[in-house]
């Protein structure tokens, strides 16, 4: 067990690693595309007084994972320069289908006043995210390695359970080692332990 947990830290530290890494080449695409967008400006025309429109294309609602959907509409409103609560809550409403749109009805006929956009985001994680209790029950109980990779697997898990994933040494943890021992397979260098135990 001990080595299942080291392994665990391991795939953590390295999926920390990975993560970092991934945020500093974002952060550097991004300076670069600032850099692009100052010099197209400085050898184009001088911005005239006209309004123009923005296309903003926004992927379809995912509901088993609104928060990430959110997250990254978020992305596609800060390429486009939108800023305005309304404008935001309108593109939103907007790419809601029938579906989901009914879990918020109250929300769309009866536009929150001050902050629409945070009021309806907020409503529609909350409303449409599977519990927390689901959710960790899920992790510690239904879910199996497969053939995903190690890395792979934690990352699933974590998209699970972001904040709750479980530490060695939580009480969730004895939870995971006590899961039925038919669930757990065991591989090392290709083989199959469970059938020369």
């Amino acid at each position: 067990m001990e080595a299942l947990q080291e392994q665990f830290q391991q795939l953590q530290k390295q999926n920390e690693a990975l993560l970092l890494q991934l945020q500093q080449q974002q952060q550097q695409k991004l300076s670069q595309q600032d850099e692009e967008k100052k010099q197209v400006c400085q050898t184009t025309e001088p911005p005239s007084s006209e309004v123009h429109r923005v296309t903003v294309k926004l992927p379809p609602f995912w509901k088993d994972k609104p928060t990430l959907w959110f997250a990254q509409v978020e992305a596609q409103f800060m390429i486009a320069h939108i800023t305005q609560e309304i404008t935001k809550y309108s593109y939103v409403i907007s790419h809601l289908d029938e579906r989901y749109a009914n879990e918020v009805e109250d929300l769309i006929i009866n536009p929150p006043a001050n902050t629409p956009y945070t009021t309806l985001k907020t409503e529609i994680i909350r409303r449409l995210s599977v519990s927390e209790e689901r959710r960790v029950r899920q992790l510690l109980m239904e879910e199996e390695l497969g053939d995903r990779t190690p890395s792979q697997f934690l990352r699933h898990l974590r998209s699970l359970v972001a904040s709750s994933c479980p530490r060695p040494g939580d009480s969730s943890d004895s939870k995971w080692t006590n899961r039925p021992q038919h669930r757990h397979t065991c591989y090392y260098r290709g083989q199959d332990y469970r059938a020369t135990a």
